[in-house]
Formats: structure tokens, C-alpha cells, sequence
């Protein structure tokens, strides 16, 4: 190991080959890219490693920006910004390691930068740099010491006041002003051919958890230290997904939550890097969702419900006892609470409460029980995380640019940054680390594999996502498109015709697009300006208008004379289904009885989705029939679970039971009989389609998108 000595200055610094330094108390390592001082381990991003070395190596000379960018960037062309935030980098780890350090790094104007080895004798006049230019402050001289008159004394004094006064002042404003947060060095950090997501970073900040499987909807925890190297897999069950990975506060476990097709959820602990596993509750009726570690390590907290009909709420599970407590009380005309997310000193909850597409985040106060809500935050995603105990930060997407949201307890809400790509799950780690999910959206309407081919034929490759196929009687193909701005829009295409977009809606959300039996028309569930509810269109995209908004609503159902739908529609009692005529709108009446969230329908016959007697009935008769048992289990998780429909005598179902060979059933209603297809890249939460001309499956194909997590630092303005 050297000692901080100047070396030569020659040619672009390669990591792997630098030795070793001591600057003051802290150990730099270039090729790991770590600083070791007293209060723990660092890794530096490259470029900041390797300005680091670049002013180490000059020896207390001025190093020019050009220098810098000769050595660090390879000659490249790179914007002012690239540097600053080198240099605000390191003068953040400086700051952070104060008396550990022993550095600063100088600016001198229009010339370049200089790294200063600090005496224990010059700690104190370190912190004296002057805030515009980098270089020490002139130290005041003491001069002889003057008698003065009363007068003068007096006139001192009110001087000495009026200034302790404007002290006084400009320190209550400068800490109680609101801190403003900026990004600094967002990369990519992992990113296989694999997807990854749901990341989460360790408190000590050395390494990170997340989900990823080769396919889509086949995941396993893997661990990577943050210096880099290979991840370790923590988990490999084939026909079990183990996702949303949260550290324990000593880094030393992580909690996951394990789902299997047809079983509820499982919240699961596994010490790093190995170790047994230890089970920690089931859920009694959700499939999954995000958790979140106390602090003090003692509780977890999940969301669940208790019966099929409740609203989702925010349970605390103690990690010593295994039981669980309530922690909200939403009402059961909704969905419910979500993606909960404690803040660092554990005294308060963030969570998403949604109704059917549609939710408000909260803050609950677990010390006295009372309920914030937040400031919108447009189109943010359910998934957070805390800067500070009074701010949490959010991804956005929808119909806004992707980008990423601070939003203050008590302040307005501002967006951080834009990126291109979407952003989702997000974790924070020490030293305002974080990490996040970033996806590449590609999902495409895709034909099963022909010839033995591994690979499906993809039908639609635009960019973006084409989602919710939808055939009419005479072939003709709907369905709905986002763009990779966040824009949903619908498109038909017509047999032996190209595809054509029919509409430009730009609204945040569609779900479940119905043919009506004439095909004149499409309905869907979406929220658009007029708010969440049920909307009908012509078939060439004219006359877009909303005709039933209440509450918790589901995807409708088309009456066989195409004049009149029927609907799931949740009260405080639970599910029932609803029909309403469009000539009469303001006088639905009742179609079935409690616990039906799913309705199909193929022209008088009327099909349902029932949450207690677990199957696929008919429902248009006195006596409901029992058709056959669906090949997933459904919490309200409307998509996946409107993935079935009936045509004639056929049940079409899709069946995700072998995680990794997903297939889609035909089961004949008359007699029993099933056979299956093999669908690979099935998405676990979108519908399937029949041509009724050529009998061609499509389905929504998702193995052309891609996740990756990277990482990026938030720095006070």
C-alpha cells in the first residue's frame, strides 16, 4: 500500500492497475473502486474513482479540467456537468467523513482543481474555504486594543445586536427552509439478458437484493455486492416466484415474499449468503405485493385481507411471536391499501390506498394512528421510498414523462428528474443511495410456436406495449397500444388488412376491451379527465363517452342484443354483478348476488367469476352451473383474472401452474375434455384471444422487454 506521494501523471488511468493509497485515515482501493475509513466501506462510481486518483496522483498540483477529462474520460467530449458532479462526489465524501478524510479538493478559477492532504493542525481551517472560489479565507489579525467613550460603546452594542439579530434570522430561515433534492450519478448497475427487478439496497450499503428469472413471471433472489462481481442466487424454486426482497437492518437477511399458482402468499426469511429458511406468516387471500422491515428489526409489514369480500389492509407481523396485527381500515367498497414503506426512524407508514385503477397515497403516524394523505403525485407508481423521516421520494410514469418525484409531508410535490426509460421500484440505502428498477416496456401480441420452435410468432413488434386483445364476430382485432411516452390509444385491424389506430386518447389506464355482438363498438374500463368508470366508442373511434361511473368497477360485459352491459361493481357488502341499459343509464338493476368480480359473456349465455365457490359458472339461468375450476387463483386482481372466456362450447383459460412453461387451456364445456398449447413469454396479467374466422390464437407476449436496476445518488440543492 502507498502513501499519498506524488506519481507521474501519464495516459488514461486504468483501475485495475493503480495501486493502493492512504489520504489522511482513509484507504482508497482503485480496483474495487472502495474507500475505507473509520465508520465503514464506499464504493465510488469509476469516473469519480478515477478523478479521485487524478488529483491524488498530482500531488497537491492543480490538475486542469482538460487533464481530467484526458485521463478520466479518454479524451471524450463531456459536458461541465459531468465533472462538477465528479468533483461534488468527492467533496461529499469529504464532508460525510469529516475528521476521517483528512482531504479537500480546491477549486482554482478558470484553471482546474487541486486535492489538499489535511494536518490534524489545518482541520479547522479546512472548514473555512471561501463559497465562491475554493481557496482559504484571509485569517482575521487581532489589532490593538482601543479605549472607546460611553457613546461609542452604546453605538457598538446596537451594532453587535442588530447583527446577533440577522444571525439569529439567517439561521432559523437556512434550517427550516425546505431541503430541495437533485439526482447525481444515475447508471445502470445490473443488466443480463435476464429481467431484474424489485431491488433493494442493504442499510450498510455494500450489497443488493433483487428478483430475476429468465422469463418473465419465473423469479429467484440473487445478492451482488455493490463493488460489483457475480451475484450470489439465493433461491431456485421452479414453480415458485420469490420477489420484492427487503434487507434486515443489520444486512445480514432478507425477507421476500414467495408465490406459487393456486396458494396465497408466503413471506419468507433467508440469511445472506446462505442459510435455512424460515417462514414467517401466509397470507390469507393475496397472491403477493411489497414488504417492508421495521428498523429495530423486530416487525414486517404486508398487505392482505382476511376474506375475499374485505378491502386489501396494512398488517404488522412480529417477527418473535409470528402474529399479526391490523394496521388500517379502508372501506370495503375498494380494493384497499398497498406497498407499504416505513421511514428510516420507524415512526411512520407510507402506503398506496386504490380503488379499481385509481388510489391516493397515505402517511399513517404508527405512534398515534392518524392518517395524511399526500399530495398527487401524477400517475406515481405504488412503490416508494423515503429520503429523509419527512419526505418520500416516487416513480412516475403514465401519462407523464417517466421520471422520478419528491414529495415533502408537508410541501408541494416536484419532479427530480426525466429519463428515458420507465422507472418503478425503488429503494433507499445510506448516504441518500438509491436504487431502482428500470424497464424497457415491449410487451407484443404474439401466435404460439409452430414446427417445434422455441420461439412464438410475433404478430405486432411496434415499440411500447399492445395489450388486451380483443376479436369481433366477423375477425376483426382490437386492442389497446401504449406508447413509450405513457399513452394509451385503441387499434383495430381488420382480416387481410393492416393495423390502424382508431383513437388518440392519452389517457392513464384501459383494462379489458368487449366487442360488442353487432361490432359496432368497443367498451373498456379506463380512467381518463372525466375520472375512473366505463366507456363506450364506435368502432371507427368516434363518440368516446363514459356511461357508468360508481365506485369500484370492473370490466364489463356486452348483452347479446349489444344495447346494454353488465358489470362487477363492489359495495361495502362485497361483489355483485350489475346490468344497465344504454337508453337508460340512470337505472341499473341487480344481476347477481354477492361474491361474482369477473362476468363474460357469449350472446345469451352469461358467465362469472366467483371469489367463494372458486370456479367459472353460468350465471343467466335461476341456479348458477358450474363450468369448470379456472387454472389460477384470483384475488381482484382484475386483468390476470379476466384471463378466460367462453366461446360456443369452448372454456379458453390461460394456466401459468409450471412457472416456466406457461400454456393456455381449451376446455369443452360438453363433455370435459382439455387439451393445451404451450405459450411461451405468457403475460401473467393480460387476456387471450381466438380469431372465430380462422380458430388462431394471439395472446401477449412478453419476453421482447426487459428490466434492469441502476443506481443513483440525491444530493441537497
Amino acid at each position: 500500500m502507498n502513501d499519498f506521494t506524488p506519481q507521474p501523471a501519464t495516459g488514461p488511468i486504468d483501475l485495475a492497475r493503480e495501486p493502493d493509497l492512504v489520504l489522511g485515515a482513509m484507504t482508497v482501493r482503485p480496483s474495487t473502486r472502495e474507500v475505507e475509513t473509520v465508520s465503514g466501506r464506499e464504493v465510488l462510481e469509476p469516473r469519480v474513482m478515477q478523478v479521485l486518483v487524478a488529483l491524488a496522483q498530482a500531488g497537491g498540483a492543480v490538475v486542469s479540467r482538460d487533464e481530467l477529462i484526458a485521463r478520466c474520460w479518454e479524451g471524450r467530449i463531456v459536458g461541465e456537468d459531468a465533472i462538477n458532479r465528479a468533483i461534488g462526489r468527492l467533496r461529499r465524501l469529504a464532508e460525510a467523513e469529516a475528521g476521517a478524510a483528512n482531504f479537500a479538493i480546491e477549486t482554482i478559477p478558470r484553471v482546474g482543481y487541486r486535492l489538499r492532504v489535511l494536518s490534524p493542525a489545518s482541520e479547522t481551517n479546512a472548514s473555512e474555504l471561501s463559497p465562491l472560489t475554493g481557496t482559504p479565507a484571509p485569517i482575521p489579525v487581532a489589532g490593538p486594543t482601543i479605549q472607546r467613550g460611553r457613546v461609542w460603546w452604546l453605538a457598538g452594542a446596537i451594532v453587535l445586536g442588530g447583527i446577533v439579530i440577522a444571525l439569529a434570522a439567517g439561521l432559523w430561515w437556512w434550517f427550516t427552509r425546505p431541503v430541495q433534492w437533485a439526482m447525481d450519478d444515475f447508471h445502470i448497475i445490473v443488466s443480463t439478458p435476464a429481467f431484474e427487478n424489485s431491488p433493494s439496497i442493504a442499510p450498510n450499503g455494500s450489497m443488493i437484493a433483487y428478483s430475476a428469472g429468465p422469463v418473465p413471471f419465473a423469479w429467484h433472489i440473487y445478492v451482488r455486492n455493490l463493488a460489483g462481481g457475480d451475484p450470489i442466487q439465493l433461491t431456485n424454486n421452479p414453480n415458485e416466484d420469490d420477489m420484492r426482497p427487503v434487507w434486515s437492518p443489520d444486512s445480514s437477511r432478507v425477507a421476500f415474499v414467495r408465490h406459487a399458482e393456486n396458494k396465497p402468499c408466503a413471506i419468507v426469511i433467508k440469511p445472506v449468503p446462505a442459510g435455512d429458511e424460515q417462514i414467517v406468516t401466509h397470507c390469507k387471500q393475496d397472491d403477493f405485493g411489497s414488504i417492508s422491515w421495521a428498523p429495530d428489526g423486530q416487525a414486517i409489514y404486508y398487505a392482505d385481507r382476511p376474506a375475499s369480500h374485505v378491502a386489501r389492509r396494512l398488517m404488522r407481523v412480529d417477527l418473535a411471536t409470528g402474529e399479526s396485527t391490523v394496521l388500517t381500515h379502508p372501506p370495503n367498497d375498494i380494493v384497499g391499501d398497498q406497498e407499504p414503506s416505513i421511514s428510516p426512524d420507524g415512526t411512520k407508514l407510507a402506503f398506496a390506498r386504490t380503488t379499481k385503477g385509481a388510489g391516493q397515497q397515505y402517511v399513517l403516524d404508527l405512534k398515534t394512528g392518524a392518517l395524511q394523505v399526500l399530495n398527487t403525485v401524477g400517475n406515481a407508481f405504488p412503490a416508494k421510498a423515503w429520503v429523509d423521516n419527512s419526505t418520500v421520494i416516487f416513480a412516475s410514469g403514465g401519462t407523464n414523462r417517466p421520471s422520478l418525484w419528491v414529495a415533502p409531508l408537508n410541501g408541494t410535490p416536484y419532479r427530480l428528474a426525466v429519463n428515458s426509460q420507465e422507472m418503478s421500484r425503488i429503494s433507499a440505502g445510506p448516504n441518500n443511495t438509491f436504487v431502482v428498477e428500470v424497464d424497457r416496456e415491449q410487451t407484443v401480441l404474439a401466435a404460439p410456436p409452430e414446427d417445434g420452435s422455441k420461439w412464438p410468432m410475433v404478430a405486432d413488434p411496434a415499440s411500447g406495449a399492445s395489450i388486451l386483445p380483443q376479436y369481433a364476430a366477423d375477425g376483426t382485432l382490437a386492442y389497446a397500444h401504449i406508447s413509450p411516452g405513457g399513452l394509451w390509444d385503441l387499434w383495430t385491424q381488420k382480416p387481410g388488412a393492416k393495423a390502424r389506430q382508431i383513437t388518440t386518447l392519452g389517457i392513464g389506464f384501459i383494462n379489458g376491451l368487449r366487442w360488442s355482438p353487432d361490432g359496432t363498438r368497443l367498451a373498456f374500463f379506463g380512467i381518463a379527465g372525466q375520472g375512473p368508470g366505463i366507456y363506450i366508442v364506435n368502432a371507427d373511434g368516434t363518440r368516446l363517452h363514459k356511461v357508468v361511473s360508481k365506485g369500484t368497477i370492473g370490466v364489463p360485459a356486452w348483452m347479446a342484443d349489444s344495447q346494454g352491459l353488465i358489470y362487477p361493481l363492489k359495495s361495502a357488502a362485497g361483489w355483485q354483478l350489475w346490468k344497465v341499459r344504454l337508453n337508460d343509464l340512470a337505472h341499473p338493476e341487480e344481476f347477481s348476488g354477492l361474491g361474482w368480480f369477473v362476468v363474460q359473456a357469449d350472446g345469451d349465455a352469461i358467465y362469472g367469476l366467483n371469489m367463494e365457490r372458486e370456479g367459472i359458472w353460468r350465471i343467466d339461468g335461476k341456479t348458477p352451473i358450474f363450468i369448470a375450476s379456472l387454472k389460477r387463483r384470483c384475488t381482484e386482481a382484475f386483468v390476470e383474472c379476466s384471463a378466460w372466456f367462453v366461446r360456443g362450447d369452448m372454456l379458453v383459460m390461460a394456466d401459468h401452474t409450471e412457472r416456466a412453461r406457461p400454456r393456455i387451456f381449451f376446455h369443452s364445456i360438453r363433455d370435459g375434455a382439455e387439451r393445451f398449447v404451450v405459450t411461451p413469454g405468457l403475460s401473467l396479467s393480460d387476456e387471450v384471444a381466438v380469431d372465430p374466422i380462422t380458430g388462431k390464437l394471439i395472446y401477449v407476449y412478453e419476453g421482447m422487454g426487459d428490466s434492469d436496476i441502476a443506481l443513483f445518488h440525491l444530493i441537497r440543492k
